[in-house]
């Protein structure tokens, strides 16, 4: 059966357990939409929620999450899955993929535009597949994938696709909280034939749901490299203001612009050559050009780091610019 609205229904479900609080690193933040406490993926959760019933093969249920401006760009390292029965001891079950959103799912459009940037099928190795224990917060480590939401999107959807169709309240499904929803932050991806038949995203709210969501995620701020440099030749090894941007000690300003071969790049280097820096090892021992202008180093001749063979490249190009 396809989305039948006249089945979004709440059974209040306690299931007996401790609740833990797991620690999150300092520089972590767990987002989520519902008003349940904090839960240990290790241990059965133990407080009232409501089982929504009906989801169908194929059909994805969606959380919107927000974004603190102090975390974007954010990367996702752990996404979560409260999963329940009325009784919650029905054993485990493996669903089909889970997925993280760029910006929000759904019409009315949202700007920036949704885009799918992870679906754990693809995720290298061999992709996998969600298993859910019920009765308990279940938690998947997404550290490895790179996952990260760019810092012009203030909120990301994270969904799951269902493998076959869930059957609460005497099978597991994902729970709701009972103090009422949040718009457009909780979606179904699926049809309501006849009147719909090409399935899209249905904001929950509007099809008498009563709580949110219990899916979360974990996320910190995203760490992005800056760009590599634009070298014009061997010689341009520093920006206009003499900062090495070849192997540099600390990042250069990327306001500083780089003009290819300046005076900054005569200082650098000799601020650098004598105390044999990193910044100024542009050739190997006989002087050819290391890549990506020359072949230096191969072919069995040594770089053996910062020698004559740099300092006579340096000059021999450096008065022809770029």
């Amino acid at each position: 059966m396809a989305l039948s609205r006249a089945m979004w229904c709440a059974s209040v479900a306690l299931i007996a357990g401790t609740l833990a609080t797991p620690a999150l690193a300092v520089d972590e933040l767990l987002l989520k939409n519902d008003n349940l406490p904090v839960a240990d993926p290790d241990f059965p959760v133990s407080v009232p929620v409501g089982l929504q019933f009906n989801f169908d093969a194929n059909e994805k249920v969606g959380v919107v999450l927000l974004i603190p401006p102090a975390y974007r760009p954010a990367k996702v390292l752990r996404v979560q899955v409260l999963w329940r029965s009325a009784s919650g001891n029905t054993g485990s079950t493996i669903h089909d993929n889970l997925e993280i959103w760029k910006g929000r799912v759904g019409l009315p459009a949202f700007v920036p535009t949704a885009s799918r940037i992870f679906d754990s099928l693809d995720a290298p190795p061999d992709g996998f597949s969600p298993q859910l224990i019920d009765g308990y917060m279940n938690e998947y480590d997404l550290s490895s994938f790179n996952v990260i939401i760019p810092a012009e999107y203030d909120r990301f959807t994270f969904a799951m696709t269902f493998a076959q169709n869930t059957s609460a309240p005497a099978g597991a499904t994902t729970p709701i909280d009972l103090n009422g929803i949040t718009p457009a932050r909780n979606w179904v991806y699926g049809t309501i034939p006849p009147i719909i038949n090409t399935p899209q995203w249905f904001d929950m709210a509007n099809f008498q749901q009563t709580g949110d969501v219990v899916m979360r995620a974990v996320i910190t701020k995203a760490i992005i490299a800056p760009p590599a440099p634009v070298r014009c030749g061997p010689a341009d090894i520093a920006n206009d203001q003499g900062e090495p941007i070849i192997n540099p000690p600390t990042p250069p300003n990327p306001a500083t612009p780089n003009n290819g071969v300046t005076e900054g790049d005569y200082n650098a280097f000799f601020s650098g050559f004598f105390d044999a820096q990193a910044w100024c090892d542009i050739s190997d021992d006989q002087g050819t050009a290391l890549a990506p202008f020359g072949t230096g180093g191969t072919g069995g001749v040594p770089n053996n780091g910062v020698t004559e063979g740099d300092y006579n490249l340096f000059f021999s190009v450096f008065f022809n610019g770029c």
